[in-house]
């Protein structure tokens, strides 16, 4: 877990594990402790500074938070499909109707 705390003097926000600063952003305005409490944006900062650092096994928090991207765009991709399916149908539906109209 990340123990807080806030350089007054540079308004930076520092996420500590295990002695070592793994985070750090900038202090929001009436923030007396850093918020790290949204894991993802937690696992970014992480991410980013472990990346900055070249820190060993530091592109797992990235590929997870990538993961998840990919898992909700295929998700909308699927959603659209259906809508687009279901357009047509309608469509397909109404030309018969055209058609029995016709000749019938």
């Amino acid at each position: 877990s990340c123990s807080q705390a806030i350089n007054q003097k540079s308004g930076f926000a520092y996420c500590v594990v295990s002695d070592q600063i793994v985070a750090r952003r900038r202090k929001r305005p009436g923030e007396l402790e850093p918020n790290w409490l949204k894991s993802s944006e937690r696992i970014q900062a992480i991410g980013r500074f472990l990346n900055n650092k070249g820190i060993g096994n530091s592109s797992t928090p990235i590929r997870e938070i990538r993961n998840q991207r990919a898992r909700e765009k295929e998700e909308k991709e699927r959603c659209d499909q259906l809508q687009l399916s279901k357009k047509i149908t309608q469509k397909e539906e109404k030309s018969e109707d055209l058609d029995l109209q016709i000749f019938g």
